[in-house]
């Protein structure tokens, strides 16, 4: 059965692009072009001169290299990077949850995985709010030089948008700390069959000059723009439909060996088409469970690090407007008041 925001079966036929589970970064490996700065080690500490997990010692300079490449778009010629992200469930029904996203290892340079960012989840919110952080094991300072961004939710979490690390238009005179809008994502639930996931960045150009939004106004933000369709200065992403195979009893997509679990949470995204029901083959994302508390996640141009983490936290959130959400309000609503069970 298909619940919210992906495919029931990781098994199908469907086409993607031969690059995606090919088992070769190539050029998006972290040695490539579209890898770290020589040198940053790809993990590290809140201080400057704090260890990376499994490189050098971080100064100044280096770290802001790194943040710049996290936040940089792939190239478009590269193939898809591939990472993995790791989920560390604490708190209570996972309040303190953490996710890790890590480049996975590079067989043909021999280079062992490494650790990209993280994301947490803050306590006191009154929407999902998480903090992406350079930090391997991230606290709740918004104000720390290794904060990447935020991702925030809406009331139920059928809407995301995710900004860079700046702060509110009004709480600064310099327009150029005024944070960055780098995405919005939108879930559709539907209780009859797959879920569809929409997704703005953005426009990007073919030499990877992403256009900047620093709205000084939230009715000129990107989440105004879509809802005002006012896109034309963003590139659009939707999910895949994953089709029916009956020999597997489910809605499948093929993702070539990458994902080896059936979950809700796999799903590839590609570019919208003119026409709203349409979709170019061209795979930009996918996100599929492997283990428990482990998945993986391939991303290419137009996206950034910082862009397909942010994507991939707000698909694994905790939400209202999913099958969880939508059955616990189902099964409470005819309890208190009687009704219909289908």
């Amino acid at each position: 059965e298909i619940d919210a925001f992906g495919s029931s079966n990781p098994h199908s036929r469907t086409h993607t692009p031969t690059d995606f589970g090919s088992g070769n970064t190539g050029a998006g490996g972290v040695r490539g072009p579209d890898g770290p700065p020589a040198g940053t080690g790809g993990g590290h500490g809140h201080a400057a001169d704090t260890k990376g997990v499994d490189g050098p010692a971080m100064n100044a300079e280096s770290l802001e290299a790194t943040k710049q490449w996290l936040y940089r778009p792939c190239s478009k010629n590269s193939r898809p990077l591939e990472c993995y992200v790791e989920r560390e469930r604490s708190g209570i029904a996972g309040s303190n949850t953490v996710f890790r996203l890590y480049n996975e290892q590079n067989h043909h340079t021999g280079q062992n995985s490494r650790f990209m960012m993280s994301a947490k989840k803050l306590k006191g919110k009154t929407t999902s709010y998480y903090l992406i952080s350079m930090d391997m094991t991230p606290d709740d300072d918004r104000g720390s030089d290794s904060v990447l961004g935020r991702v925030r939710g809406n009331a139920v979490g059928s809407e995301y948008l995710f900004t860079d690390g700046g702060v509110t238009a009004g709480k600064t005179r310099l327009s150029s700390l005024i944070r960055k809008e780098l995405g919005f994502v939108r879930f559709n639930f539907d209780s009859k069959g797959p879920s569809s996931t929409e997704v703005w960045v953005p426009n990007v150009t073919d030499g990877g000059a992403a256009t900047i939004g620093q709205p000084e106004d939230p009715e000129e933000g990107m989440e105004a723009k879509i809802k005002a369709n006012q896109v034309s200065d963003l590139k659009a992403l939707k999910n895949k439909k994953p089709r029916w195979d009956a020999a597997h009893g489910g809605h499948v997509l093929n993702f070539h060996g990458r994902v080896t679990e059936s979950s809700v949470k796999n799903f590839q995204l590609a570019f919208a088409g003119a026409d709203e029901n349409s979709l170019r083959d061209d795979v930009v994302l996918q996100f599929g469970k492997v283990s428990k508390d482990k998945f993986t996640l391939d991303y290419s141009w137009p996206l950034s690090p910082v862009q397909a983490f942010g994507i991939c936290v707000a698909s694994l959130d905790g939400k209202i407007a999913d099958r969880k959400g939508y059955e616990f309000i189902r099964t409470t609503t005819n309890f208190l008041f009687g009704g219909s069970k289908d």
